[in-house]
């Protein structure tokens, strides 16, 4: 039974480290070729882990009310409005669902997830929503549709040289009075770095937490500290080697430390290894295509200053 146990929670552990990371499309060499196939069995068995996932990687509640003030200081009457959700983030099709009576649309790669994800959801009626099976680079509307377009941590799904893409994709959909609403990550080095990993590991073994978000929670923070980035890299072999010493010199018997090396040491060679953007080069590539007309952190989980709402309005 413990055998069994422990490998449902590496399944989990695996399906959920893309999601957290951002493994929308399957990116081979960064060449623009998608693997749908990975791609849509990947994202069928991920809505079964949505109860675990851990925040950040979730909306917290206060970032769903954040969301929810953007929408609120954005909502036009009569009912006509058109808003698109970039994939099936439960919280975001709740308060959507709550707030407005406008014309929802919901873009997901997966034909599944838009489904599956229902049942993390307390207000969604299926039938007022429109659900678009589609590449986000290559969604299926017209120029200037939409009055509304959101999505939680989306940017994180592409490559750094996809970004441009996509977001003037996001632009050419809006009206010109549309806006962009999304949570953003960025790294901070000062944080987030190789000399302070001992501190960083730490620090989320002081949360309260189960087994599994705490092991994932972990991969991540290390892969953050190991990340390069001026060239935009996870480094997962550097994050495997700090590791590793950590764990000789430390902490050898921590299950869950050799839990997220097993892990890192099976993923070395992923090919999803772009990582995010530091703050300000985040705010360079945002203003390429929009103009940030405001922005909000969450208050109630420690990693939400590298993780603001942003609310967009088409640039000039």
């Amino acid at each position: 039974m413990a055998k069994g146990i422990l490998s449902r929670i590496n399944r989990f552990l695996l399906l959920t480290e893309e999601r957290m990371l951002g493994k929308l499309l399957r990116i081979q060499n960064y060449s623009g070729v998608y693997d749908e196939g990975h791609h849509k069995q990947y994202w069928n068995k991920t809505a079964d882990f949505w109860d675990v996932t851990p925040i950040p990687v979730r909306p917290s509640g206060n970032t769903v009310e954040i969301y929810r003030r953007f929408f609120q200081k954005n909502a036009k009457g009569g009912g006509d409005q058109k808003i698109l959700i970039l994939g099936s983030t439960p919280e975001l099709r709740d308060l959507l669902a709550e707030e407005t009576s406008a014309k929802i649309y919901v873009a997901d790669f997966s034909d599944q997830m838009p489904q599956a994800m229902l049942r993390f959801t307390k207000r969604v009626d299926p039938q007022k929503e429109e659900w678009v099976k589609a590449n986000w680079l290559d969604l299926p509307f017209p120029e200037q549709f939409f009055d509304v377009i959101a999505g939680d941590l989306v940017l994180q799904q592409f490559p750094p040289e996809k970004e441009a893409i996509f977001l003037e994709k996001v632009r050419g959909l809006l009206k010109a009075d549309g806006v962009f609403i999304s949570r953003f990550q960025f790294l901070d080095k000062t944080y987030y770095n190789e000399g302070n990993l001992a501190g960083v590991i730490q620090k989320t073994f002081d949360r309260t937490l189960g087994d599994r978000q705490t092991i994932n929670l972990l991969k991540l923070r290390i892969l953050w500290s190991c990340a390069n980035s001026k060239k935009r890299l996870l480094n997962r072999r550097i994050a495997i080697e700090k590791l590793t010493e950590y764990i000789k010199e430390s902490n050898p018997n921590n299950p869950h430390l050799r839990e997220v090396l097993k892990l890192l040491l099976s993923e070395k060679d992923s090919l999803r290894n772009w990582s995010p953007p530091e703050e300000k080069e985040l705010t360079e590539i945002l203003s390429q295509c929009f103009a940030i007309s405001d922005l909000k952190v969450a208050s109630d989980h420690e990693d939400a200053r590298y993780f603001p709402v942003v609310l967009l309005n088409k640039a000039a």
